[in-house]
């Protein structure tokens, strides 16, 4: 559950609005609730509940405007949060058997398991498909599933590790800096990371996009070695080096939700 606190001054109206409606919020209408206490003195709270309505609240005679105010200047946050509950919801959906749909570096596999002693267990790209060998996997339903969602899981960041320090390295060839250390995260609410050691984090769910969005969060984070901050020379040296970064910064946001394991 995603919560924001607004500490701002309330305009005080003898009026209230009505409690409930719908505002757009990344291209689509999402419903919200007001609820006003007069226990609350002076903080507007904003959740956003995980099947995706946005409850609000209010010290009692808050004007409706404040809070019509806030649902705009929050709107990145509001649609970040419901992307995260539609992958959690994805995610649990999942049942990882023969013929489900697999993402990796942009592109849909069929997930396909098969039971081969000859070779050995794990995970492959074979004839089209995202293969997992299960010699010796469990009967039971529910202990396959966690099995083959394992092998998935492992292969995934086995791939990630390998294809985003090729990328780490030149790109900082290319932007002339050098980071310490590449890690892999697995943030929640984060693509990625460069901390004041120049250690730079990536999360491993970039290796489900395309190559091009994982090179704009590379390019992204190893500007952070030259500028801590998002100065204007930071824009400049990421523009430098990428003039397309908006484009594909737009993209990586529109694929978040779908970027689910």
């Amino acid at each position: 559950m995603g919560i924001a606190a607004i500490s701002s001054s309330i305009t005080v109206m003898p009026m209230l609005q009505p409690e409930n409606g719908h505002f757009m919020c990344a291209h689509q209408s999402v419903a919200y609730s007001v609820r006003r206490s007069r226990r609350r003195k002076r903080t507007v709270a904003l959740y956003v509940e995980p099947e995706g309505h946005v409850r609000i609240l209010a010290p009692a005679r808050t004007h409706f405007s404040f809070i019509e105010k806030m649902l705009r200047q929050r709107a990145d946050w509001i649609s970040r949060r419901l992307a995260e509950h539609r992958r959690r919801e994805m995610n649990s959906a999942r049942a990882f058997a023969d013929g489900e749909c697999v993402l990796y570096r942009g592109e849909t596999h069929a997930l396909r398991v098969v039971e081969d002693r000859a070779r050995p267990q794990g995970c492959e790209i074979r004839n089209g498909c995202i293969e997992i060998n299960l010699f010796d996997a469990p009967a039971e339903d529910t202990a396959r599933r966690e099995e083959v969602r394992l092998e998935l899981l492992l292969w995934h960041k086995k791939q990630a590790r390998r294809i985003f320090r090729e990328r780490a390295e030149f790109w900082a060839h290319e932007l002339g800096v050098k980071f310490r250390r590449l890690v892999l995260s697995n943030a929640r609410r984060q693509w990625g990371s460069c901390s004041a050691h120049n250690d730079v984090r990536l999360n491993w769910r970039l290796i489900l996009a395309p190559p091009d969005l994982l090179d704009y969060v590379i390019v992204h984070e190893l500007c952070h070695v030259k500028h801590k901050n998002h100065s204007a020379q930071f824009w400049h040296m990421v523009d430098a080096a990428m003039p397309d970064w908006k484009a594909r910064r737009r993209r990586l946001r529109a694929l978040d939700a779908g970027l689910v394991f």
